[in-house]
């Protein structure tokens, strides 16, 4: 399921987890590596509901992951699960290259939006609603934990 400007895992649970990353974050890509399998079980059980938001946070280390960010596929879930894992497999290289969209069209072809999307206003206003500074960031029923 999609709303497109998030990925949602899940249709109903006891909890709410959502999780604000970041495709070139180092620690983004630890908290998903460690992490998500945990969520997305949870999430197939009806044991919570999961929400994954991408934040394009203005900081010069995470330009190539901004980058990728935005061509996330949000009206196909498994797709963009397939590339979000992609990409945090290849973070390095990533955020090595000096032509981040070539790259992207070059290597994850059939992973990428065919748009760029416009997800960023609304993970925007959601980063600021809830005061979020830091990547990663996972908050419990809007919460931050």
């Amino acid at each position: 399921m999609s709303d497109n400007f998030k990925l949602v895992l899940g249709k109903t649970g006891l909890d709410k987890a959502t999780v604000v990353l970041n495709l070139g974050c180092p620690d983004s890509r630890q908290w998903f590596e460690s992490n998500f399998e945990a969520h997305e079980k949870a999430a197939k059980e009806g044991q919570e509901l999961l929400e994954l938001y991408f934040w394009n946070k203005d900081k010069e280390p995470l330009r190539n992951g901004n980058i990728a960010n935005d061509y996330i596929d949000y009206d196909d879930p498994k797709k963009a699960l397939a590339y979000i894992k992609a990409i945090y497999e290849v973070q390095d290289t990533l955020n090595e290259q000096e032509d981040v969209e070539d790259y992207l069209k070059e290597n994850f072809a059939d992973l990428i939006a065919t748009t760029v999307n416009k997800a960023q206003i609304k993970t925007l206003q959601y980063v600021i609603e809830h005061k979020i500074e830091s990547l990663p960031t996972l908050l419990i029923n809007d919460v931050i934990k």
